[in-house]
C-alpha cells in the first residue's frame, strides 16, 4: 500500500473517531442551553399537606402563628440548594435550605413564626441569585379590609 492510500485510510478512521466527539460537544452546548432552574408557582399559604399548600392565602392575620412559602421549582440541572430567605420590616430574619432534584415540577417549601407588620421571602440558587420572592403583611386585626401581597 502507497504512503497516499494509507494517509486516506488514517483521515478517514480519524474522521469516524472525531466526528461523534463534535456530535456529543454540540449537544452538550444545546443542553446547556436548555438547562433551567426557575421557580414555575410561589404561594403564601397556612400550611402544607401531602406536598401540596393549604389554603393559599395573599395575607395572614396574628391568629395565624406561621406563615409557609410553597414553591413547585423547575430543575433540568443537577440537584441543587435553593435558599428561603425571610426579611421582617426590611431586617433578615431567617434562612432556610432546601434540596432540590432534577424535575420539572419539584414542591418544597419553608416556614416561620409571624408576628404583626411587613414581611417578604425571597428564594435564592445556591450562588445566591435571586430566583423569585413574594410579600405580604401580618395584620393584627382578623379581618383585614384588604389584601396586600406583591411579588418582586
Amino acid at each position: 500500500m502507497n504512503s497516499t492510500v494509507r494517509r486516506c485510510y488514517l483521515l478517514v478512521i480519524l474522521g469516524f473517531l472525531i466526528s461523534p466527539t463534535i456530535l456529543i460537544s454540540q449537544d452538550l452546548k444545546k443542553q446547556a442551553l436548555t438547562d433551567t432552574l426557575f421557580i414555575k408557582q410561589i404561594v403564601l399559604c397556612t400550611g402544607v399537606r401531602n406536598r401540596e399548600p393549604v389554603n393559599i392565602v395573599e395575607m395572614y392575620t396574628s391568629t395565624d402563628k406561621r406563615a409557609y412559602c410553597y414553591v413547585r421549582v423547575h430543575n433540568s440541572r443537577k440537584s441543587t440548594i435553593i435558599t428561603f430567605r425571610w426579611f421582617y420590616k426590611n431586617e433578615h430574619y431567617h434562612s432556610m435550605k432546601a434540596k432540590v432534584g432534577i424535575s420539572k415540577s419539584w414542591r418544597t417549601y419553608s416556614s416561620v413564626r409571624t408576628k404583626p407588620g411587613l414581611w417578604r421571602v425571597e428564594v435564592l440558587d445556591e450562588n445566591g441569585k435571586l430566583l423569585e420572592g413574594i410579600g405580604f403583611r401580618v395584620h393584627e386585626e382578623e379581618t383585614p379590609k384588604e389584601t396586600d401581597s406583591f411579588y418582586f
